[in-house]
């Protein structure tokens, strides 16, 4: 990527969020902790998909000539929600750590005993895709639910119609639950914006939230969003 010069530079250039996770574990546990990840991410996607049935994890063959490092590849997906890959799990061989770029004391705080040898720990990476870019979430107590579902159910519905992937309505989740599955963005009602129209957009990449008016909100996430 160049000439990145603002935040919405890099939003434009990365119109999706990605999460990456990396893991170590002892060289003899392996097969035994990366089996036991993908156990966790597969219920955890089962119970994140509207239709888990969907769910499938494939086994990709692994080209040493690329990546001479990558000991295992799995793929998570879902027809549901496109041909990518919502999430892929990676295990790398120990002796990847004798080619990265690190400094002596990182390197060194690295090193895991085994036998009464100091080695290297395997790695283990997951990168995953938010599935839903959007969240419309009623904020607070307020005293006019019925009239803030009703123009959440509304929003949602224009989302969908401007092809971007908003957070089923039935979906409890917390704030804290939307930004650990990624949604890039979520948009705050309240008893206020029914009365002044104006309603709150946040960032999950900067925290940051602006006041947006209801009308404004579909267009401005489209400039990001919808390639």
């Amino acid at each position: 990527m160049k000439d990145l010069t603002t935040v919405s530079d890099l939003m434009e250039a990365l119109p999706k969020t990605q999460l990456n996770l990396c893991f170590l574990t002892p060289p003899a546990r392996m097969i035994d902790e990366f089996i036991h990840l993908q156990k966790i991410r597969r219920r955890w996607w089962k119970s994140y998909l509207q239709q888990p049935v969907l769910l499938n994890a494939t086994s990709v063959a692994v080209n040493d000539e690329n990546d001479p490092f990558l000991e295992q590849k799995i793929e998570f997906g879902s027809s549901a929600l496109g041909s990518q890959p919502i999430e892929v799990l990676k295990l790398y061989k120990p002796e990847i750590f004798d080619h990265l770029q690190l400094s002596d004391d990182i390197k060194k705080s690295l090193l895991v005993k085994f036998q009464r040898k100091s080695s290297w720990p395997s790695l283990i990476t997951s990168q995953s895709l938010a599935p839903y870019a959007v969240g419309v979430v009623v904020e607070g107590s307020p005293t006019r639910v019925v009239q803030l579902e009703d123009l959440r159910r509304l929003m949602s519905l224009e989302f969908k119609q401007s092809k971007i992937p908003v957070l089923p309505l039935s979906a409890p989740w917390t704030i804290a639950q939307c930004d650990a599955r990624g949604l890039n963005y979520l948009i705050f009602l309240s008893d206020s914006t029914l009365e002044q129209g104006i309603c709150g957009l946040r960032s999950r990449d900067t925290s940051l939230q602006e006041q947006v008016h209801v009308s404004d909100v579909v267009e401005r996430l489209k400039k990001f969003l919808v390639k």
